[in-house]
């Protein structure tokens, strides 16, 4: 099993887990960021460019994500 194969696959793990444990989605999209950042961080000397970009790619959507809802609960706050 190759690297990218268990990139694939410790998130798809990471997922289904997140997936069990929350019951809101916009904590399950907050779990899916850190699990994204932590696998890149644990992983970016190690695997090859092509896959680094599209990592790269994956976190930068989860951010910005992540930064809708934090505006979204701060509108929900000053309402």
């Amino acid at each position: 099993m190759g690297l990218r194969e268990i990139l694939i696959l410790s998130f798809s793990a990471w997922a289904v887990f997140s997936c069990l444990i929350t019951s809101s989605f916009e904590i399950f999209l907050s779990l899916l960021l850190i699990g994204s950042l932590v696998i890149y961080e644990l992983s970016r000397y190690y695997i090859p460019r092509k896959v680094k970009v599209l990592l790269n790619q994956v976190v930068y959507v989860m951010l910005f994500t992540f930064a809708l809802i934090v505006l979204k609960k701060a509108m929900e706050v000053l309402r």
